[in-house]
């Protein structure tokens, strides 16, 4: 092939045979650097062929498949947008003659179905496509399976089969909404897809898995809709043969022992027979263990093994199925994806971590509980705190493994900041973070070969977190369906304390007090900070003792709760919060001078659509006679050009102005300049190796979303993450008037009333003496400053 030039008359054929090797091989052994590979010399075919061809279509039909199978993969939409533009061309410009005609209609409605977008669109294609195929071709069988697939997906008026994660209640829609016994009126779609695959197979029973699979689905969900027994044992040995042909280890096997597993639940609910139950456990146990199934699969089944095991009464079994969910969710949201597609993984995984470590609890595995914790929750954080942190000991051991592993994560820092920037429409720009990441995991494997390394960069242990609390206790308040816990970690080990809380009951109050702020209740904040007290602070302060500094690390709801300002809780101890565990240890890490300290004030008083903030110029003039030398940025001055090139040479960051945080959508917070916004995403992608201390003075700085809570997505968290082991922030609206007195307090203690150099370490403590003296003179109005927090060591 390498000898073969393009103006040879059969480069464009080779290249796709080429392709399709590459593929087979990579079904066969997951090697992802064959499918990046296939897709590539795809691409060249179609390229080398003329559009009149009538070979096009079918390269361009091959290239679409490849990029689908990608994203079913590994999640990747840009692969998806792609096989739809390359299917639906295929589809449009083949000749209605042409014998591959058919198939082309079937995989762009198969690309359809695997992306849940217009169902009657795929469904019409499926028709189609099985009426001109010849009879008995694979092509009319694999057309008739992918139309029952559809019109299940259309019965049960949720996600397409394969599609979503399993154990989403989305898969169980009609179960929930319909009581046992009753029928819809009319299911003309299931009764359809129950027909087409019982006359498949009644034609030809050997026409795999998928069809078995499909069709032991259809029957339970006539069984969730009729109540009949009789079915739900059809719906059982379809499936029970479905397992059977699959290939053991397979995807296809994976996806049929899970929905065994399920029929078996439902089984055992009906009958409470034991055996079913623990088959039912054995089969999701088998489902999850299937490591050639896409990570994000694996979750949800993971995820749906623990939840029934909890229902059964198995804290330790759910906290064992939990853990291979967790455990393959770095891989699930991994490096290779774009940030959207990350967020979109981990938001249809929201709540994982905390349901396994509340197993773990109760199972009494806290060390596994924090660990699950770590693991599960903070997963693109933890992504970048491995990518700096120090690497002394492998540059000692293999420094040659060293260099390589520097390079390739510089390409990966420039991948993912030029993300932020460029046109995501070029295919080949696509590919690349893929292979970077892929070489990135390689490398790692090697590295860990080296005598000494075999933990390098893998999830910490809870052994090694304990040093988290050198400085004063962490307390993770975990809230889970399954029970609220305070793990309480000192440097003698981890506490379980059970709160008097429910998951509904958080999420109910952090909609109450959300309502209290967005409505300057003061009554109703009081109310909330009442209810904060009794339930959360003040159990665990009372636990602990007496205690001068803690660090709180709340999950899920109550991540957008003052803990610190609850009760009498500024009288008892000064408070700081960190994301993670893992986040405090490595900011602690950072602690110091890192060079030449360089000071930069950024002040926009009016922003384009804004309100003016009256209070920015008497808070700069503040800051500026504290810290003297400044590089400073106001009004119009502050471009975002400007700011980001000051930024990443400064040590300490002041910002006075408006900033906004989307709660349904906080990657999209962003700081508002004199032109256009500084972005979450922009700050996150940074690397302030001199950063020591930002104060964050605008509105909700700190404050993350209502979804991936548990992600750190602030613009506070994005800044620690960008290098600043300090950061004040604001978890609501800040009032005008009295940001300049909290400025001015921190500041003062900050630098010792200008006797000394500012200390980025006394962070804690300014703000907590800034806060209270605030408090002392408005006591009746938290609004203007239980809000300040700080995040750090």
């Amino acid at each position: 092939m390498s000898t073969t030039s393009r103006e040879h008359a059969n480069y464009a054929l080779y290249r796709s045979n080429l392709g399709g090797a590459l593929q087979q091989r990579y079904r066969a052994t997951r090697r992802s650097a064959d499918t990046e590979e296939a897709a590539d010399v795809l691409r060249e075919a179609v390229a080398a062929t003329p559009e009149a061809s009538p070979y096009r279509p079918g390269y361009l039909g091959n290239l679409g498949s490849v990029l689908l199978e990608r994203y079913q993969a590994v999640g990747q939409t840009a692969a998806f947008d792609e096989a739809i533009i390359h299917l639906r061309e295929a589809v449009r410009t083949v000749h209605p003659a042409n014998v591959q005609r058919p198939a082309l209609m079937n995989s762009l409605a198969r690309a359809l179905l695997v992306g849940g977008h217009d169902l009657d669109e795929a469904i019409g294609l499926f028709r189609s496509a099985r009426a001109d195929a010849p009879p008995e071709s694979l092509t009319r069988v694999q057309s008739t399976i992918n139309l029952a697939g559809a019109l299940i997906a259309v019965a049960r008026a949720a996600e397409p089969p394969g599609v979503a994660s399993p154990g989403d209640r989305r898969w169980n829609v009609l179960r929930d909404l319909l009581p046992r016994g009753r029928r819809l009126a009319e299911t003309p779609a299931l009764d359809e897809a129950i027909a087409l695959l019982t006359g498949l197979l009644d034609e030809d029973a050997t026409a795999g898995p998928e069809a078995y699979a499909f069709l032991g689905q259809a029957l339970q969900a006539r069984f969730t809709l009729t109540g009949r027994s009789r079915t739900l044992l059809q719906a059982l040995r379809t499936m029970e043969r479905a397992v059977e042909v699959s290939a053991p280890g397979s995807t296809e096997a994976s996806v049929a022992l899970y929905h065994l597993a399920e029929i078996r639940v439902d089984q055992w609910r009906l009958t409470a027979a034991a055996d079913a139950r623990e088959e039912a456990l054995a089969r999701f146990r088998e489902a999850a263990a299937v490591e050639a199934a896409a990570a994000s699969w694996r979750a949800g089944v993971g995820r749906a093994w623990g939840r029934f095991a909890m229902e059964c009464g198995r804290p330790a079994e759910a906290t064992d199925g939990f853990a291979v969910a967790v455990g393959v969710l770095d891989e699930a949201a991994w490096r290779g994806l774009g940030r959207d597609d990350q967020e979109r993984v981990l938001a249809d995984h929201e709540g994982l971590a905390r349901d396994a470590a509340a197993a773990a609890v109760r199972a009494g595995r806290p060390e596994t509980a924090l660990e699950l914790l770590e693991q599960g929750r903070g997963v693109m954080l933890a992504q970048v705190l491995d990518s700096r942190t120090s690497q002394d000991l492998l540059r000692e051991r293999a420094p040659g493994l060293a260099e390589q592993l520097a390079q390739l994560q510089d390409a990966l820092d420039l991948a993912e900041r030029s993300d932020l920037y460029d046109d995501r429409s070029e295919p080949r720009h696509l590919d690349q973070r893929p292979v970077l990441a892929r070489r990135r995991r390689e490398l790692l494997a090697e590295i860990r070969k080296v005598p000494g390394l075999t933990g390098f960069l893998r999830p910490p242990r809870a052994a090694g977190l304990l040093s988290a609390a050198e400085g004063g206790p962490v307390a993770l308040v975990n809230v889970s369906d399954y029970g609220c816990d305070a793990l309480l970690v000192t440097t003698g080990g981890i506490r379980v304390l059970p709160l008097t809380l429910t998951a509904a009951e958080a999420r109910q109050e952090a909609d109450r007090f959300a309502a209290a702020v967005r409505d300057r209740d003061l009554r109703a904040m009081a109310t909330a900070l009442d209810w904060i007290w009794t339930h959360v602070t003040g159990p665990v302060l009372d636990a602990l003792g007496p205690v001068s500094r803690i660090w709180w690390c709340p999950t899920g709801p109550l991540t957008g709760l003052p803990l610190h300002s609850a009760g009498p809780a500024l009288d008892r101890v000064i408070s700081s919060y960190t994301p993670t565990v893992r986040a405090l240890v490595h900011a602690r890490s950072r602690l110091g001078p890192q060079g030449e300290r360089r000071r930069l004030l950024i002040g926009v008083p009016v922003a384009p659509g804004e309100s003016e903030l009256a209070g920015v110029g008497r808070e700069l003039e503040l800051v500026r006679g504290h810290l003297g030398d400044v590089d400073e940025l106001t009004g119009p001055d502050a471009t975002h050009e400007r700011v980001l090139a000051l930024l990443d040479g400064c040590s300490w960051m002041h910002f006075a102005g408006h900033a906004v945080q989307e709660l349904d959508a906080p990657a999209v917070a962003r700081l508002l300049l004199s032109d256009r916004p500084l972005t979450l995403r922009e700050l996150a992608a940074r690397r302030l190796d001199r950063a020591e201390f930002a104060f964050l003075s605008g509105c909700e700085t700190s404050r993350g979303g209502d979804v991936l809570a548990d992600e750190a997505t602030s613009l506070a968290g994005s800044v620690q993450l960008a290098g600043f082991p300090h950061v004040i922030g604001t978890l609501w609206p800040i009032v005008d008037v009295h940001a300049p007195a909290i400025v001015d307090t921190v500041y003062q203690v900050l630098t010792a009333q200008g006797t000394a150099e500012p200390r980025a370490d006394a962070a804690a403590v300014a703000l907590h003496l800034a806060v209270r003296s605030l408090r002392d003179r408005r006591p009746g109005f938290p609004y203007f400053w239980a809000g300040y927090v700080h995040v750090g060591p």
